[in-house]
């Protein structure tokens, strides 16, 4: 094989299968998760996204490799029915996400609060979640709200009551810049 043509179709062939097997992968991984986000699933598909999402950032076409657009959405729906190992998976892949999915990653985040404050907690202490998303989890609402200012800021109190109600220590210094954000969220409201 002397064709030096040869060579590099058959190199590019060979590179080609080894994204697609990749890409297949990560889909079959993510089919598993959506169908039962139990903890052996969780761990396969975050296994298979590790390297896929250290290349992500704002605006990057790598973003849609690792969670294309149907499994986005089906994903936040199981975070806001309250799926711990969603809200894992989430937070993963939280710099993957830009734009209108970002803001309804953190809008579900946030109702997973709603259902689930002490857990919400839990996973931001275990997980590395930035301040800047937490806080953003906190006080993004449900799109259902856009135009119900009184439901807006009932719900920003009721998640102020729900933080201020949880007293373990370990928390103390979450549940601190959760509420100082959430009153800021609330003045915002009412001004």
């Amino acid at each position: 094989m002397k064709n030096p043509h040869i060579i590099l179709v058959l190199l590019s062939l060979l590179q080609a299968t080894s994204c697609a097997t990749e890409n297949d992968t990560s889909a079959d991984s993510w089919s598993k998760f959506i169908d039962e986000s139990d903890p052996i699933n969780e761990g396969t598909l975050l296994l298979d996204l590790s390297r896929k999402v250290s290349e992500c950032g704002w605006g990057k076409s790598e973003n849609a490799l690792v969670a294309p657009e149907p499994i986005r959405q089906e994903l936040f729906s199981q975070i806001r029915s309250g799926s711990d190992s969603s809200l894992r998976v989430g937070f993963f892949i939280e710099k993957c996400l830009d734009g209108g999915d970002l803001g309804d990653f953190r809008r579900s985040a946030g109702q997973y609060f709603d259902a689930k404050p002490k857990e919400f907690l839990q996973e931001i202490s275990a997980s590395n979640v930035s301040i800047e998303s937490f806080k953003s989890a906190l006080t993004m609402l449900p799109l259902t709200l856009v135009d119900n200012l009184d439901g807006q800021i009932e719900l920003v109190r009721s998640r102020m009551f729900k933080l201020g109600a949880i007293q373990e220590r370990r928390f103390a210094d979450l549940s601190s810049i959760g509420l100082q954000a959430l009153e800021e969220q609330e003045t915002f409201l009412i001004d």
